[in-house]
């Protein structure tokens, strides 16, 4: 009796004769892929030679599609979608770049040549500077920044707009306060002067240079006199009447 293993042998050597004639194998070929099948292994595990298993593929590489990373505080940037942070501000000449914070309050910068600070971390300007053009040089303001994240403004008691004579003797000025508001206050003219132009004069020369109830005896003002007071003119009476030398 033939052994089973001689049978089996048998029968993958016409196997693999077969598929060599079929795939047009020379004898070389035919013989390899005989000999490979009588080699006793496993079954599904047999190759041909010349023939491209098709048991196993590999899957096709694939690399990341994610966004590209993102700008850190300081980098240059055209828009804030390039940030880390979200926030792309702009700073001298026209530079964007990457800051900590939205940095947009009218005495900030996130550059450091207008800050003591570094690129891309936000601070108050420094004194002296106006980095976004918001502050004013009118009234009690400066016009620049005071290095504390404000518009500057001018010492208290200087002067603002425009002095004018609110009534007879009074002048009506403008002063800034310790806020940096403007306040209206008023005082009367020295030696009964009346205010005249928006300013007080220093003399008289004439009665309209005076306040009501005085006249002009250059260069100062007097009080006009009464009733049977001595007199030269008219004007030196309150009733602006000089007869006989006397107030009427």
């Amino acid at each position: 009796m033939h052994s089973p293993n001689r049978h089996m042998f048998l029968v993958l050597a016409l196997a693999s004769t077969s598929c060599a004639q079929v795939l047009g194998l020379d004898d070389d070929a035919r013989l390899s892929a005989t000999t490979s099948a009588g080699d006793g292994g496993a079954m599904g595990s047999t190759s041909t030679s010349g023939v491209v298993s098709s048991s196993s593929e590999t899957a096709p590489s694939t690399t990341g599609g994610g966004d590209p990373p993102k700008n850190g505080n300081g980098a240059t940037c055209d828009s804030a979608g390039d940030c880390a942070s979200g926030h792309c501000v702009g700073g001298p000449d026209g530079a964007r770049i990457c800051c900590d914070a939205e940095c947009n309050s009218v005495c900030e910068s996130c550059f450091a040549s207008e800050t003591n600070g570094h690129d891309g971390k936000c601070a108050d300007a420094r004194a002296g500077l106006n980095p976004r053009q918001n502050c004013m040089a009118s009234g009690c303001d400066t016009g620049v920044c005071d290095g504390k994240g404000a518009c500057g403004i001018v010492p208290q008691g200087t002067p603002c707009g425009t002095p004018s004579c609110v009534s007879g003797g009074l002048l009506g000025t403008s002063q800034c306060d310790d806020a940096g508001a403007c306040v209206v206050s008023s005082k009367t003219c020295a030696n009964h002067i009346a205010c005249a132009n928006g300013q007080c004069a220093a003399s008289c020369s004439v009665e309209s240079d005076c306040v009501a109830g005085f006249f002009c005896a250059p260069p100062h003002c007097q009080e006009q006199k009464g009733k049977n007071a001595p007199c030269a003119h008219a004007y030196e009476c309150l009733s602006n009447q000089c007869t006989m030398n006397k107030c009427a």
